[in-house]
């Protein structure tokens, strides 16, 4: 697997992104219950992969930090 600290994701964030791939594989393992089942799981996992890989990119802009105005 690709050391995914080296984008500056946190401990916590790689720890997250490696459970996601886990449950990735247990949910698309279970019996098909209808034909966009796989196409649907797929999809919605890469966003939330999406999510996490874009963290770091939303820190680098100051977002979360303390000067973050957005957030108040």
């Amino acid at each position: 697997m690709v050391d995914l600290s080296t984008i500056g994701m946190t401990e916590q964030e790689i720890e997250a992104f490696e459970a996601l791939a886990t449950a990735a594989t247990l949910i698309l393992a279970l019996p098909e219950l209808h034909t966009m089942e796989r196409e649907e799981v797929c999809h919605d996992i890469h966003k939330i992969q999406m999510r996490l890989l874009a963290r770091p990119g939303l820190r680098a802009i100051g977002w979360g930090s303390e000067k973050d105005d957005s957030t108040t």
